[in-house]
């Protein structure tokens, strides 16, 4: 990418009604439409816990609230959501009087039918904030937390037999944690980042947000921890991480007393209009790849329409651009939907 070049944040107007504000929502797209699921919000008093079904259609920016047949999930937050072909997978999460959950159900994109999966095989433990990745057919999951207790197994999900299983590992696998993110290298090593590592609250013991990268080679299934340069961002949790190009991106999170975004305007170079003020980044860093698999964390300038604190949101890679949707900025749960030109990624 042009290392002197702003990369540029909109906030585009869209067609129909947006859903509700929320965070701990998940995002998938398929094809041209962008399916958004679940998520909560503060309302009268309380939390409201939602399973309703978005559907933002790209090429006509508008949104859609459908209507879904079949048995749909309860209502829950911090679950992941998996695109396989037009299947979307939603596994865990947390809903009303703080019940965990553990059951699958699978949306029919064709049909728009929901399905409650019952698996054949002894299921993980119940778990909500998890990771979740997809290899070829089969859904990996890492991490998560019951409310007590945090987690570091790896847990995969064969999306054409139903069944569960415990893949063996060797090497140093990332410590228990909740919020953190997993995704795909572009040479197939699944990367783990970020998290809070939440000690048994019982026993009032020490909490911390990790920024330590772990990856897993999944040919010989061995967690190792790569070098890394550059700018290291925060420990931080509920922060997203999406593939773009080779690099993957990393968007928000939060980083207990503060969130993880901070904006820090740095000097502007004289041949740039007064609009072009580079906006650093704790909210926003990009991990590209280096020689003999190594890794290197870099955070570019940015301009266009200001960001919000945010986490809970989600992140997804539409063409040569990424849509940031909702999430909650430490106060209130939003429902705008922001835009960054990444095409300096995806087209290098």
């Amino acid at each position: 990418m042009a290392d002197d070049a702003p990369m540029v944040w909109s906030s585009p107007d869209m067609n129909g009604t947006p859903p509700c504000g929320r965070g701990g929502h998940t995002a998938v797209l398929a094809e041209t439409q962008l399916v958004l699921f679940g998520g909560h919000y503060y309302g009268k008093g309380s939390f409201v816990y939602v399973n309703d079904v978005h559907v933002l259609d790209v090429e006509t920016s508008t949104w859609h609230d459908v209507r879904c047949a079949g048995e749909p999930p309860p209502p829950r937050y911090g679950h992941s959501a998996t695109l396989v072909g037009r299947r979307m997978f939603i596994y865990g999460g947390r809903g009303e009087n703080n019940v965990v959950m553990k059951d699958m159900y699978v949306l029919d994109l064709d049909e728009w039918c929901w399905v409650k999966v019952n698996p054949t095989t002894t299921t993980p433990h119940a778990r909500f904030d998890h990771s979740d990745v997809i290899i070829g057919n089969k859904i990996v999951i890492f991490g998560g937390w019951d409310g007590v207790k945090c987690f570091d197994d790896l847990w995969v999900f064969d999306t054409e037999a139903f069944t569960w299983m415990k893949p063996k590992t060797a090497g140093t696998p990332p410590r228990a944690r909740h919020g953190c993110k997993m995704e795909l290298l572009g040479d197939g090593r699944v990367t783990v980042f970020g998290g809070h590592s939440t000690a048994d609250l019982s026993k009032d013991l020490k909490n911390s947000y990790n920024n330590a990268i772990r990856t897993l080679d999944t040919e010989t299934m061995i967690w190792s921890r790569p070098r890394v340069t550059g700018d290291m961002p925060s420990g931080r949790y509920g922060h997203t991480l999406c593939r773009v190009g080779n690099a993957l991106a990393l968007v928000g999170g939060w980083a207990g007393v503060r969130r993880s975004m901070v904006f820090e305007y740095l000097p502007v170079p004289d041949n740039f209009e007064e609009r072009d003020i580079s906006m650093l980044t704790e909210y926003m860093h990009f991990l590209t790849p280096g020689e003999k698999q190594e890794l290197d964390w870099i955070a570019p300038r940015f301009t266009g329409v200001d960001q919000l604190h945010r986490y809970g949101h989600t992140t997804t890679l539409v063409g040569d651009y990424l849509f940031v949707f909702g999430g909650w900025d430490g106060n209130r749960p939003m429902n705008d939907l922001q835009v960054l030109d990444v095409s300096a990624f995806t087209q290098a």
